[in-house]
Parts: structure tokens; C-alpha cells; sequence
């Protein structure tokens, strides 16, 4: 899904981007390359600055980071490296959040440098499969890393709010989010339907 979207972004008749940058966990980085050589074939060569790789150092952020098209870059390298990402990070980016629940712990510092790094950015993804583990306060984070200049004029709840909603206003908030995310089912990726368990009893 994100891959389409960067093609179609990034083609030489849209041209809204020219870098795709992915924050999540460090074991996400293979799939990330993996999928984009499946997805591209012969069309795109890969270009990535993964932040884990043998030959990183901190001085690649200063170097010519326009040649590369996919930057890779964990979690727990937001504080360290925000000033060097606010400078990558720009309105030619397409900005993904993955596994964002990573993230959900209200006013973390690492929730708050992903709040920052996306004002200036107009294409931002977030990619959870775990969006409310806990209770609605959980999509406060990444509510602010899409939609924060229009959060308040839509959906308008506190951080305290979210945590006592009465459902009425659960069936509201859910009303407000769905045209806002796509869910891929089972059904739809033609997953065959489980097999039965074998009970062995002794």
C-alpha cells in the first residue's frame, strides 16, 4: 500500500516527492528493502540510508543524502538524530510511521520529536495492526502525527476525554475515524481459513 502510494507520488507527472522515510522497529528494515525490490523490480534502483547498517556513521547526514529514495530509521534514534531528520524530513517526503503503537505513551519524548518532524511534511502514513490496545487515549499519538493542525476542529477530545468515553461518543469517534484508515482483511489477501486443532488427550 505505501509502495503504490510512493510510485504514484514520486512518478514524473505527479513529482510531490522524491524520498520515502520510514521510522519503525529495527526489525522492520529488511522487509522495507525486500518488498521495495518486489515491488520495483528493474523499474527503481534502492538507495538506502539504513541507520543500523555496518558502514552508518552520523556524518552520512551531512553528506549527499539526495541520492538516497529510502531512509530507514528506528525508533530509538529519534532523539538523538531529530535536528539531523528535521532537515531531511521536508515537504518532497513521504513520512511513514510503522508499527506507530510503538509509540502511543502520551507525551513521550519520542511521540513528541515524531509530532514535530511531521509539521512540515504534507504525506504522512501510520501503520499499526494494534491501533487501540488499550483504551482510545492510545490513537492520541498518531491522531497528532496526521491530522494535528485539524484535530481539535474535528475530532476535539482531550487526552483525558479518550480515556472515559461513553458510547455514544465511542460510536462518534469510531464514525469520525473510518473513512481516515484502510484495514486489508484475511478475506481480501485470500488467507485460507485456519485448520482445525488435532486434540492429542493422555
Amino acid at each position: 500500500m505505501v509502495y503504490g502510494a510512493y510510485a504514484y507520488l514520486s512518478s514524473s507527472q505527479i513529482n510531490k516527492i522524491n524520498k520515502l522515510v520510514v521510522i519503525g522497529p529495527k526489525n522492520s528494515f529488511l522487509s522495507w528493502k525486500e518488498e521495495f525490490k518486489k515491488v520495483f523490480d528493474q523499474k527503481r534502483t534502492l538507495t538506502v540510508f539504513d541507520i543500523h547498517s555496518p558502514d552508518f556513521s552520523s556524518a552520512m547526514f551531512y553528506k549527499n543524502t539526495g541520492k538516497f529514495n529510502l531512509f530507514l530509521i528506528n525508533y530509538e534514534s529519534l532523539p538523538t538524530y531529530e535536528k539531523e531528520l528535521s532537515e531531511i524530513i521536508d515537504k518532497k517526503t513521504l513520512l511513514v510511521f510503522d508499527e506507530v503503537h510503538k509509540i502511543k505513551r502520551i507525551d513521550s519524548i519520542r511521540s513528541q520529536i515524531a509530532i514535530a518532524l511531521c509539521q512540515n511534511v504534507i504525506y504522512r502514513i501510520v501503520l499499526t495492526g494494534t491501533p487501540i490496545p488499550n483504551s482510545y487515549q492510545d490513537i492520541w499519538n498518531f491522531l497528532q502525527i496526521l491530522y494535528s493542525n485539524e484535530y481539535n476542529s474535528f475530532f476535539g477530545y482531550t487526552k483525558q476525554q479518550l480515556n472515559y468515553l461513553e458510547k455514544t461518543e465511542i460510536e462518534e469517534l469510531n464514525h469520525k475515524l473510518a473513512p481516515l484508515f484502510w484495514r486489508v482483511t484475511k478475506k481480501q489477501f485470500n488467507v485460507p481459513v485456519e485448520n482445525e486443532d488435532q486434540l492429542l488427550r493422555v
